[in-house]
């Protein structure tokens, strides 16, 4: 028989998406200024994963926006540090 979950501990997928968001740009972040690679050569991948994705349809992402709000977050984030 499946185990009841307490509703206390559950999260929305919302909240889940965020945290997962926070985490990877944190990472990210920490790989930069540790010198393993600059932030072009992340984009640059970012955009060449996200190509990759779009041909296999494996999953669906909105546009060409999402990178550039990306690239626009990161930025901004890296001045202020």
């Amino acid at each position: 028989m499946a185990e009841q979950l307490d509703p206390k501990e559950l999260v929305s997928f919302k909240e889940l998406l965020m945290a997962n968001s926070i985490q990877i740009d944190a990472a990210v972040q920490l790989l930069i200024e540790k010198g393993f690679f600059t932030e072009a050569e992340y984009f640059l991948k970012l955009k060449k994963v996200q190509g990759q994705y779009r041909r296999s349809q494996t999953i669906h992402l909105k546009t060409h926006d999402d990178v550039t709000k990306i690239e626009s977050h990161m930025t901004r984030r890296k001045r202020s540090i």
